[in-house]
């Protein structure tokens, strides 16, 4: 009896199925078969020599980390209002509050707080490389957001205390993530998580020397291609979420700020493309910003998750973003 329910159960869902997969682009449907018959890839440990950082500064400072991510001292950490302490160090492979909070653990977002300080940052980071050779902190997402984050520490000075053989590992540890990275793009889900995979593997192409670096520069094509599908003409992301719109404009300005900073390893015409796209992205965020400063809440949206509308607006001023006459200020992103 229990077989025939679970046949009449599947047979039920077909329709279900059958809707959602005729919604996939050729190229999801697949990724989708692949991730459910061999899942993701494992983690790379690449055998070429260290990488060196190619960037040391930024022009423009980064933005802090967003409210719901608080450390009042660096021995306890705040995510989505859950509470973590770290009196007893960490273990990276549990997840006490869910999968979500998982990935925001694995983001390392809190490590830029005021409440760490650099040798802490530092000794963090080194205990992540050691302790956390596997599991979700290598799903393609995580990754994606902790090496904008790691990229933001080494290139903020200060922020890191780390002696020569300290640095070496971290930026070991960046081009390993960086190629497992390029090996599972989040083809199958789209969206947010590809375009943000999209945005890391080019920043990690313009803050790493490395014999990959040029592979991983090659996103920028895929990362054109992302921005043209998913930022509309009206500028607003096409998931319509103002929280995710916000979360990627925030990324988009800080690879405009990594490529400010390194004109001469930046493909052509990058840094023109994300001037533009960015100008329309905050022309449209202005429209989902209520009259008392914060985001709409529709869709997919949460207050406190993203950077608020004030603090994009500004970063993005200080990069030459949205002000009459800027650079690259309309039109349609390409590169050369």
């Amino acid at each position: 009896m229990s077989r025939v329910r679970a046949r009449a159960g599947l047979l039920g869902r077909l329709p279900t199925v059958a809707r959602t997969v005729r919604h996939l682009r050729p190229a999801q449907a697949l990724a989708q078969v692949r991730h459910a018959l061999v899942g993701l890839p494992a983690p790379v440990r690449l055998s070429e020599p260290a990488p060196a950082l190619a960037i040391s500064g930024v022009p423009v400072d980064f933005l802090p980390p967003p409210d719901h991510v608080r450390s009042p001292d660096g021995s306890r950490i705040e995510l989505l209002a859950r509470r973590l302490d770290l009196d007893r160090g960490m273990d990276w492979s549990s997840s006490p509050h869910g999968p979500l909070f998982a990935y925001h653990l694995h983001q390392h977002d809190y490590l830029r707080l005021d409440g760490f300080t650099p040798g802490a940052r530092a000794r963090w980071m080194l205990d992540w490389i050691d302790r956390h050779r596997e599991g979700v902190g290598w799903d393609p997402h995580p990754i994606s957001l902790r090496l904008l984050c790691w990229g933001k520490l080494l290139t903020t000075s200060g922020a890191l205390e780390l002696d020569a053989s300290e640095l070496e590992r971290i930026l070991s540890s960046m081009a390993d993530q960086a190629e497992t990275l390029r090996e599972g793009l989040e083809v199958r889900l789209q969206a947010n998580h590809l375009l943000s995979n999209r945005i890391a593997l080019v920043a990690a192409g313009l803050l790493l020397d490395h014999p990959r670096a040029g592979r991983w520069l090659e996103s920028v094509e895929g990362l054109l291609r992302e921005l043209h599908a998913q930022i509309h003409s009206d500028g607003g992301h096409e998931e319509r979420s103002p929280m995710y719109h916000a979360l990627l404009l925030e990324s988009l300005l800080d690879l405009a700020n990594w490529t400010s900073a390194a004109p001469a390893r930046a493909p052509k015409g990058l840094i023109e493309a994300l001037r533009a796209v960015a100008d329309r992205m905050s022309s449209a965020l202005e429209v989902w910003t209520h009259p008392d400063g914060r985001l709409a809440q529709f869709a997919d949206s949460a207050l406190g998750v993203a950077s608020e509308p004030a603090a994009l607006a500004r970063y993005a001023e200080r990069l030459g973003i949205g002000r009459a006459g800027a650079p690259g200020a309309a039109g349609s992103p390409t590169v050369t």
